[in-house]
């Protein structure tokens, strides 16, 4: 696994299936449509997922490139056409016309993706693909779509990176490195071995480090990117950035690199573990990791209570998924005769997309429906039924269960001595 490689697998892995990429998405399904042309009218043979996966992958390095306007040739086209291999043809400024749409659609471009979007529009124009991004930025403009303001990033299980890519590259080994390698001895990683950690981080920079580390969403992928980033260093390397690991450590598993979780608002972690690297307060530190702690343990108790009522709701709709399932991929009989078919038009159950989507919108939990709609989109897909009207209708079923679901909080007072409308104002209701 050489630099580019980890740093596509940890900025964006892609997807194994179309249909993710389909589902929700009118951009996609008409990027789609005009690949299913595209391809064999310029004899491109690489899967059109895998463009899909190039497209998306630019599309979030670009927003975390320090210097997106720069050699936009050689550090971007030409990689690409290397990545997609020497047969690929012009399957490289195919990727970037597409990139070029979705970054401009964007609402409120950032800076770096306004210089690099300026630097790449005339590699990309008058080539055989601009025609087909002008149709896809008509669409877009049309239809009110704007792309959305960060891109995801989807990085790859952390058990797809090696715990010692050094390891890899042998070239400058002794007999002795070699030898240690086999019985399965730690070796230790030269400093003129090329190590894709080192240039993926910029030597090991403390800023690079992070920003890898909040890609992922749980503590404990947090903590084994980490150990997987030490084992890179050499002892002079990881000797010299000790502490800083350290309170790299204290700080994930404290929840400070989790968004979005029970973890320390930035006000907490800024007091407790400043800019500057220094500890504050000790009792405060241990104050806020007991209540810390507490809430974490009430979130765990919430989230069986759900999976259980969520088990039991799946199961309430299996037989009917299953019902459903067995009608579409029923196979049909070898021989049948006229009679027959005659007698299986008069007694054939059929049901429209329509009266199906309003069915499951009506019955199904949205677990249920979100296996109902994957099959649907396999179908569609499989029997080259890609309609935009279709897609819609299964798009719908999703936000109709959740509005359906909905639940409103209402709070009853029968007999109340005292309402606070106001802290400033506050009336007193006593009965006679």
């Amino acid at each position: 696994m050489n630099s580019s490689e980890l740093h596509r697998n940890l900025l964006y892995c892609g997807y194994n299936d179309m249909v993710d990429y389909l589902k929700n998405s009118q951009v996609n399904r008409f990027i789609y449509k005009q690949m299913l042309v595209l391809l064999p009218d310029h004899q491109i043979e690489i899967p059109l997922l895998t463009l899909l996966n190039e497209i998306y992958y630019q599309c979030v390095r670009v927003q975390y490139d320090g210097t997106p306007g720069e050699d936009i040739s050689r550090r971007y086209l030409d990689e690409e056409e290397a990545w997609l291999g020497p047969d690929s043809g012009h399957a490289n400024i195919l990727v970037f016309c597409y990139v070029y749409v979705l970054v401009s659609r964007k609402a409120h471009p950032l800076f770096k993706e306004e210089c690099f979007l300026k630097q790449l529009f005339p590699l990309i124009d008058g080539c055989e693909f601009i025609s087909a991004a002008t149709e896809l930025l008509q669409f877009m403009k049309d239809n009110g779509i704007s792309s959305p303001y960060k891109f995801k990033a989807r990085p790859c299980p952390l058990k797809e990176v090696p715990m010692r890519i050094d390891l890899e590259y042998r070239t400058s080994m002794t007999v002795g490195e070699k030898l240690r390698k086999t019985l399965s001895m730690p070796v230790e990683s030269s400093p003129i071995d090329f190590n894709p950690w080192r240039k993926v981080t910029d030597n090991f920079s403390p800023k690079a480090i992070e920003f890898y580390v909040r890609l992922y969403d749980k503590r404990e992928d947090q903590m084994r990117l980490v150990e997987r980033i030490e084992l890179a260093c050499t002892k002079q390397e990881f000797k010299a950035r000790v502490e800083f690991f350290a309170k790299l450590r204290v700080s994930i598993r404290s929840g400070g690199y989790v968004n979005n979780s029970i973890g320390y608002t930035q006000d907490m972690r800024d007091y407790i573990y400043g800019y500057t690297g220094e500890w504050r307060n000790n009792a405060d530190v241990k104050r806020l990791r007991t209540e810390n702690q507490e809430l974490q343990q009430r979130i765990d108790e919430l989230q069986s209570t759900f999976e259980v009522e969520r088990s039991r709701m799946e199961a309430k709709y299996q037989a009917e998924i299953a019902e459903l399932k067995q009608r579409f991929n029923e196979p049909a009989p070898k021989t049948v005769s006229d009679e027959d078919i005659h007698k299986s038009k008069q007694t054939e159950l059929t049901l429209t997309i329509s009266e199906l989507t309003d069915y499951v919108k009506e019955r199904f939990s949205k677990t249920g429906a979100d296996e109902v709609c994957t099959m649907l989109y396999h179908i569609a897909v499989k029997h080259g039924n890609v309609d935009e009207e279709t897609f819609k209708l299964i798009d719908s079923i999703g936000p109709a269960i959740l509005k359906r679901d909905q639940s409103f909080t209402r709070i009853e007072i029968p007999t109340a001595g005292q309402v606070n409308i106001n802290p400033q104002n506050v009336h007193n209701h006593k009965d006679s």
